[in-house]
C-alpha cells in the first residue's frame, strides 16, 4: 500500500484482475488521493461486478483494450 500511495497508477493485466479480483488501492494509510488503476484487458473481459468494475465510481479506472468486442464498453458509460 506504500508503494501505491507513492505512486500515480497500479497496472495490472486483466489474468491477474481476473485470478486475483483485486481492489488496487491504497488502504489504511490516511491517503485522500488514490491511484489510477489501470487494466490491460485486449478484449474487455473484466466483469462488471468484479471489485474494479463495482468501484469505478470511487477511484478512476482506465481500461486499455483492443476494438470493443460487440456492446462489452457499455458498461463504462454508468
Amino acid at each position: 500500500h506504500a508503494l501505491r500511495a507513492r505512486h500515480d497508477a497500479v497496472m495490472v493485466g486483466v489474468g491477474t484482475a481476473l485470478a486475483d479480483d483485486p481492489d488496487l488501492t491504497v488502504r489504511d494509510m490516511g491517503v485522500v488521493r488514490q491511484p489510477v488503476r489501470v487494466v490491460l484487458d485486449s478484449r474487455l473481459r473484466l466483469p462488471v461486478d468484479s471489485r474494479l468494475g463495482r468501484t469505478a465510481g470511487q477511484a478512476p479506472v482506465w481500461l486499455l483494450h483492443g476494438p470493443e468486442p460487440a456492446g462489452r464498453a457499455a458498461w463504462l458509460a454508468t
